[in-house]
């Protein structure tokens, strides 16, 4: 098992990989401003519009870096919205 972590984390937890993040799920009992903080500090131009962008779900932020990614999915699926990554790929994959 520790074998497995180190191997996912040397692979996926770091800013040598992006990936797309999905956010699939607001659900009403969520805190939604939580889920725009974090959708801001990964994308400064996300500015106005976000929480109208999280009532037409699923919203998609490409090619994030993963060691952000990670975080922000464990971010958001702590306020009780539903977050993934899709599409790991190294960086120069584009």
């Amino acid at each position: 098992l520790d074998l497995l972590r180190e191997e996912y984390s040397r692979f996926v937890e770091n800013d040598q990989h992006v990936a797309d993040l999905h956010v699939s799920a607001v659900p009403p009992d969520a805190v939604p401003m939580q889920v725009v903080r974090v959708i801001r500090s990964l994308n400064s131009q996300a500015v106005g519009g976000l929480s109208a962008d999280l009532r037409d779900l699923p919203l998609v932020l490409d090619s994030i870096p993963c060691d952000l990614a990670i975080e922000a999915v464990r971010t958001i699926l702590g306020t009780g919205a539903t977050a993934f990554l899709r599409n790991v790929r190294p960086r120069t994959a584009g």
